[in-house]
């Protein structure tokens, strides 16, 4: 669980695991980091941010929304929705494909994002559990994103985390002290007189 404050989180994660090898094919770790966000825009923005952010490396950056892909063989860094990594479970519950799940912006708690923690949640002890039988399948990591959610929900939650609590990792954001003031007037062009302030 990586609870930050800041905007800057979503884009710097999935670049350091980038960095750190997954969705290398040659790498321990070949499977793809998938992101997911609550919505369809912010997948969008956020890929061609982070694109933009690795340079000569983002084609291997791409996002999936409903009816719209990006996504090739060469993609090492998804973002994409809640529900498209749900009909992605549906198709294959071990997502095999990858080998990080970042679920970002947790504390909006939608329907799509409980049921996914819940069920990615049970594909990392599948995915241990394969490893154990096969060598050759690579365990399964979750990284659950939030600026302002409460912990407590997650890693006092036996039933999600059944091999004990997950590490926190809290990151702190620069924070500006924020004055008030108020006019004695009202003025009738608001725009000019907040310009001129």
């Amino acid at each position: 669980i990586w609870g930050a404050t800041g905007s800057g989180k979503t884009t710097q994660l999935p670049q350091f695991l980038f960095e750190a090898g997954y969705g290398n094919p040659d790498s321990p770790n070949p499977g793809m980091i998938g992101v997911t966000q609550p919505r369809r825009v912010a997948a969008v923005s956020m890929a061609k941010r982070v694109g933009e952010e690795l340079g000569e490396f983002s084609d291997q950056v791409s996002y999936q929304i409903r009816f719209e892909s990006t996504a090739s063989s060469k993609t090492a860094i998804k973002f994409m929705t809640d529900g498209i990594l749900i009909r992605e479970i549906a198709e294959d519950f071990s997502l095999s494909k990858y080998s990080v799940i970042v679920i970002d912006e947790a504390h909006e708690r939608s329907v799509n994002t409980d049921i996914l923690i819940g069920m990615v949640s049970r594909i990392v002890d599948l995915r241990k559990a394969m490893q154990e039988e096969d060598p050759s399948v690579k365990p399964l990591k979750l990284v659950v994103m939030s600026a302002t959610l409460r912990i407590s929900d997650f890693t006092q939650n036996p039933n999600l985390f059944r091999q004990g609590p997950p590490p926190l990792v809290q990151a702190q954001g620069r924070q500006y002290p924020v004055t008030i003031h108020f006019s004695r007037r009202t003025h009738r062009d608001y725009v000019e007189e907040a310009f001129r302030k």
